[in-house]
């Protein structure tokens, strides 16, 4: 059967997602789940759904909502829009949402910043395969953007231009990792990546490497500072936050909040250190 109502509803939430994958063919996308196929058909602004075998599934109706009369489909809930001359198809599935835009024969799907795709590309990606899930879909970012660290060995793109050089364009990846298309991921989530990005991986070097002299030097002089000294004591509290920071900074970006902070207690601490380890000469 075919539906062509124009009606609005606001979908309840879930964790769940198992969208696998999505073909788009002109007025044709199917969408792939862990068990079935579910193919939208668009003609004259006429929508039918098929099955596996290509088979017209019948759809119902309940309190504005376009349902599907297989058991098959029970976790796909539609409703219709309008919008000037586009009518707009919601689909839910479990955790994934997804918004059609109808254009007379032709169906496409919304992504981030409004573009509309007749077409579903992959970008290149590594590692975390089957764990794109992991730390709230960061591990879907870092498979993302380690592939684009390649360009950035030497130089970076700038600060703040990550969002414009992720493959935003990823719809699958999205739908599959965020249950929705349309998000912007505008960071990394990881300090790391963020600085060879931004700067160049030769700056993520150079930083690593001051970041490394601190705490070796900090525990080499702590380890044989066994005096109650109050610098001392400050100097072992800044080098436990130093290295708290660090460890924090796999799963976060650098911001301007708490930066600040970081780079003041660094320089303490190294004008601590320093300041220690005069005094230990003189004793001697």
């Amino acid at each position: 059967s075919t539906i062509n109502p124009l009606v609005e509803h606001s979908f309840s939430s879930s964790n769940e997602v198992d969208i696998k994958d999505i073909i788009i063919n002109d007025n044709k996308a199917t969408i792939i789940d862990r068990e079935h196929l579910l193919t939208i058909l668009v003609n004259n602004e006429n929508i039918s759904f098929f099955d596996d075998n290509n088979i017209l599934l019948n759809t119902y109706f309940n309190d504005g909502i376009v349902y599907i009369k297989d058991e098959r489909y029970d976790d796909f809930s539609f409703n219709l829009e309008r919008q000037n001359k586009v009518i707009i198809l919601n689909c839910r599935q479990k955790g994934v949402t997804m918004k059609w835009y109808i254009d007379k024969d032709k169906i496409m799907l919304l992504g981030s910043n409004g573009n509309l795709y007749n077409t579903i590309h992959y970008p290149e990606k590594w590692g975390f395969e089957g764990k794109e899930r992991f730390g709230s879909s960061r591990g879907y970012i870092w498979s993302r953007t380690i592939p684009m660290i390649k360009d950035t060995l030497i130089f970076g793109k700038g600060p703040d231009t990550f969002a414009i050089y992720f493959p935003q364009y990823d719809l699958v990846g999205k739908l599959k990792n965020f249950g929705n298309a349309t998000i912007l991921v505008d960071k990394p989530h990881n300090y790391y990546l963020q600085l060879a990005f931004n700067t160049g991986v030769l700056s993520l070097i150079a930083m690593l490497s001051l970041f490394g002299i601190y705490i070796i030097s900090s525990i080499r002089l702590y380890i044989k500072n066994t005096s109650v000294d109050y610098s001392a004591q400050i100097g072992k509290i800044i080098l436990a936050a130093i290295c708290g920071y660090l460890a924090a900074a796999f799963f976060n970006d650098s911001n301007v909040s708490v930066a600040p902070v970081f780079w003041v207690l660094l320089g303490t601490g190294f004008s601590i250190n320093h300041g220690l380890r005069n005094k230990t000469k003189q004793l001697f």
